[in-house]
């Protein structure tokens, strides 16, 4: 802290920082803004295809519906119709001109009476097997007339359909009217073709019937034979009736009865973009295909689109507006700082330094004012600390050491020191000291930052413990245990006595996390480290170097004996089962034993012949230990324990 005589550092230049940082807040706003924006766009077209695709789906099905139960009600009337005639005699075998007339009225009333009970339909006509009308529901006596030219004629005559036979809207004989024509084939007795009966029905009924259950803006209904042959259509398209349409997708996307589907293509009738449900009926061979112009699907989202522009614009203008009253705002308060800035003095020091323990004294060492940090951090009030001196409380640093510091410090030269203060319960804690002289008034005087740093301490031990340790077991992990081997090796060249290095891997731990699963390994592991301590002395060592293998130094040994008695407690402690959560855990340990200096006068060289040790007893069959040993010319192995 610079002292209040002293020549202030170089300020920034006003509202450069807030400024910036303004500016960047700004441009974040507008940029979330702008993706809401096109966010709620594109999702708002989303709602609104996906509405529509089920608002279409939902049509589709219940025209379908209606259409296969209005199909239904038809075919029932020609097969009732068909069954009643089949059982009259032929009406052109009669020679009674009384009786071939009231047959001839039997017939008209018969037909009559099915077209009656059956409203979907609008005529039934009885054709003999020559294509003269025989009988028709709707005026009798019949005109002459004679359907052979007809399609569905000759395709009954030629061939047996087993289902109704469905055609093209037809211009009526009778009154020319077009109708629907469904049609099924008659069979005298002997098999042979007799004739045809068909139910019409007026197309202009079905437009109406689609028109009144239509309420969509640019929509269509379409109905289409499975040949994609056109039977009907609202809005209507005349031109179009009759004409087979299979390049459209939704005739590419029905293999098989009661296909469904949705989809978005240009059609061909009328060549708008459209949106399509269509549905392939499981009993009949017709097709409902229920269509909206995507044009009219938009047209609202496009007005809610300009709406949620305007509203984003909106936004932007008053973020704005809002950033421009706060640059305002911190303007004046640039300027009020700029006119305190020359009258802050002592307070202004202790102000900034708020958040550690601020001690005003004398060279002396006698405190002349404190702030409440200095009170907390010390548990005594600010009446009782002033006048009293910092040596009361400061214990780290010998009151000699620190008056001499408080003497000798360079005004232009704070110093940082650490040191321990003693709260008035008793306890003592470190403190890092920031401590720097000014002049004031004439005067030298101290200042003095204390900061509690035992937190800070005890994370860096923490953080040392963790680099250095196994966070499962506790145990060293390689790095220490490599810096513990280095020391022993040291120490016992200097005082020339041996020790012992054990590597030991758990035989079958892979089965138990197959088989229990890790955290069951995890536990095993744990336990094992526990069996280890308990197998050593306390001046030994034991880490676990990684996955299931751990290393132990014995610090000092009187021969080769001392390690192998030691092995053979650790082989006996892992063949004790091992409780674990799931179940219990059976392993084993293989050990490789290494004795300095016989077996190597380095670190590499007795972690290299450990390792090679303990593999030879793993080779051996597990559950035992090898000892390696080097006679001249030839390396051996010591004699091992084999369970």
């Amino acid at each position: 802290m610079a002292p209040e005589n002293s020549t202030a550092p170089p300020s920034r230049p006003p509202l450069v920082r807030p400024g910036r940082s303004l500016l960047i807040g700004w441009l974040l706003l507008v940029a979330i803004i702008i993706g809401l924006v096109f966010r709620e766009i594109g999702e708002t077209r989303e709602r609104l295809y996906n509405a529509a695709w089920d608002n279409l789906s939902t049509l589709n099905l219940a025209l379908l519906e209606q259409m296969e139960r209005a199909i239904t009600a038809t075919d029932q009337a020609l097969l009732n119709a068909r069954q009643e005639v089949a059982a009259m005699p032929p009406l052109v075998a009669e020679k009674n001109p009384a009786r071939r007339e009231e047959q001839a009225r039997h017939l008209h009333q018969l037909l009559r009476s099915q077209v009656t009970a059956t409203p979907f339909v609008t005529n039934l006509v009885l054709v003999d097997a020559q294509g003269n009308v025989l009988a028709h529901s709707a005026r009798h006596p019949v005109p002459a007339m004679n359907v052979r030219e007809r399609e569905y004629f000759r395709r009954l005559r030629d061939t047996a359909e087993a289902e109704p036979l469905i055609s093209p809207p037809t211009r009526t004989l009778l009154d020319g009217s077009q109708r629907l024509i469904f049609s099924r084939r008659l069979v005298g007795p002997r098999g042979h073709f007799a004739g045809v009966i068909l139910a019409s029905v007026s197309l202009a009924d079905v437009v109406s019937f689609y028109r009144s259950v239509l309420h969509l803006p640019g929509g269509a209904v379409a109905l289409y034979h499975s040949n994609a042959t056109l039977l009907a259509r609202y809005p209507e398209m005349p031109d179009s009736l009759g004409h087979a349409y299979p390049e459209q997708d939704l005739f590419l996307r029905t293999p098989g009865r009661g296909t469904s589907g949705t989809l978005l293509e240009t059609s061909s009738m009328d060549g708008r973009q459209r949106l399509k449900s269509f549905r392939e009926a499981k009993r009949y061979p017709i097709l409902v295909s229920v269509s909206q112009e995507e044009s009219e699907l938009l047209r609202p989202w496009r007005a809610t689109t300009l709406h949620i522009i305007l509203m984003g614009l909106g936004s932007i203008v008053l973020c704005s507006l809002f950033i421009g009253l706060i640059w305002r705002q911190l303007q004046r308060l640039e300027e009020q700082a700029r006119a305190l800035r020359e009258s802050e003095g002592r307070f202004r020091n202790l102000v900034e330094r708020a958040g550690d323990a601020l001690f005003l004294h004398d060279p002396g060492g006698r405190i002349e004012d404190v702030n409440q940090q200095a009170c907390d951090s010390l548990g005594l009030p600010r009446e009782e600390l002033i006048g009293s001196n910092m040596d009361a409380f400061e214990v780290g640093i010998p009151a000699a050491e620190l008056h001499q510091l408080w003497h000798n410090l360079d005004t232009n030269a704070p110093v940082t020191q650490e040191g321990r203060h003693r709260h008035r319960l008793g306890h003592e804690f470190p403190v890092e000291m920031r401590i720097g002289a000014f002049a004031s008034g004439g005067r030298r005087l101290i200042l003095t930052l204390a900061r509690d740093v035992t937190e800070r301490q005890a994370y860096q031990e923490k953080l040392r413990q963790q680099a250095l340790h196994d966070g499962l077991t506790g145990l060293p992990n390689r790095v220490l245990f490599n810096d513990l081997l280095g020391q022993l090796l040291a120490q016992s060249e200097r005082q020339e006595r041996a020790f012992a290095l054990l590597f030991v891997d758990l035989d079958h731990f892979k089965e138990v996390n197959d088989t229990l699963g890790h955290a069951a390994g995890d536990r095993l592991l744990q336990e094992a480290a526990a069996r280890l301590r308990g197998c050593l002395r306390k001046a030994d060592t034991v880490a676990r170097l990684g996955g299931d293998e751990f290393a132990v130094l014995l610090a000092e040994v009187a021969g080769a004996e001392d390690a192998e008695q030691v092995a053979e407690k650790i082989v006996a402690a892992m063949n004790r089962p091992f409780p674990l959560p799931n179940g219990e855990g059976h392993v084993s340990a293989s050990i490789g034993i290494a004795l300095y200096p016989e077996a190597g006068k380095d670190a590499e060289t007795l972690l290299r012949h450990a390792d090679w040790a303990m593999y030879q007893a793993k080779s051996g069959g597990r559950n035992g230990y090898r000892r390696y040993r080097h006679v001249v010319g030839e390396t051996t192995l010591g004699q091992g324990l084999g369970l």
